[in-house]
């Protein structure tokens, strides 16, 4: 990895609740992940940061990009408990903070990893990951490699991502427009389309304005209102 894509990663970009709002999480789940949290005098350590920090810090790309792929771990029912655990884990074989933003072909070649995964195999205490006699790095569950593919990566290090499946039409990038989600290829953000729409404006007159499909602005809508999207009759 070189200076330039390192410093990629640790670029500042977004509050929590951007974070939140941007990956579809419920409010403060970001924060949670990333930072810990304390719950009934309970101090629970961050899954993505090694050590909590001043909420006040901005969230970093590669902290951004974590947080997209784990969201699918967690939300099959692994307990955050035992998800740090094992990302430590990984971390602490490979020297490799930023786990997902890096491309996993990366992970396939390292001889820890597979140690790793040897190991969790045998305990089965994290049934995602899978090493075939070749010693190839695979995803067990179709939505976590879905997920995986939904990351744009660029000499090995994660430039892009979908930050909601089923929309593929939107895009964030670490290193255009400070990571805020765009229409895929274009400047437009998706509140430009969707909320003329929501306000009465005529559909197809906003995609003739704009000179994009239907579709477009329809995920654009679905990404910024979610189930409250409407087109007005």
């Amino acid at each position: 990895m070189s200076y330039q894509d390192s410093v990629g990663l640790e670029r500042e970009l977004y509050t929590f609740p951007e974070v939140d709002r941007i990956l579809g999480l419920t409010p403060g789940t970001g924060q949670r992940w990333i930072n810990g949290y304390e719950r009934r005098g309970t101090w629970y350590d961050p899954v993505v940061r090694t050590r909590s920090q001043d909420p006040m810090d901005l969230v970093t790309w590669g902290e951004f990009v974590e947080t997209f792929y784990l969201a699918r771990f967690r939300n099959e029912g692994i307990p955050l408990a035992k998800l740090r655990r094992i990302v430590m884990a990984v971390r602490e074989r490979t020297e490799q903070h930023y786990l997902f933003s890096h491309d996993n072909t990366s992970l396939r070649a390292s001889p820890a990893i597979k140690e790793v995964i040897h190991e969790v195999q045998i305990t089965e205490d994290f049934p995602t990951f899978l090493v075939k006699r070749t010693g190839q790095m695979i995803l067990l569950r179709e939505g976590a490699r879905e997920r995986l593919e939904l990351i744009e990566y660029r000499r090995g290090v994660a430039v892009a991502l979908q930050p909601r499946i089923g929309l593929p039409s939107i895009a964030v990038a670490g290193a255009r427009f400070f990571g805020k989600p765009k229409v895929r290829g274009t400047g437009i953000s998706p509140i430009a389309l969707a909320g003329p729409v929501m306000s009465g404006t005529p559909l197809e007159k906003v995609a003739q304005i704009y000179e994009v499909s239907p579709r477009v602005i329809h995920e654009s809508g679905k990404f910024v209102y979610g189930r409250h999207w409407r087109v007005a009759a």
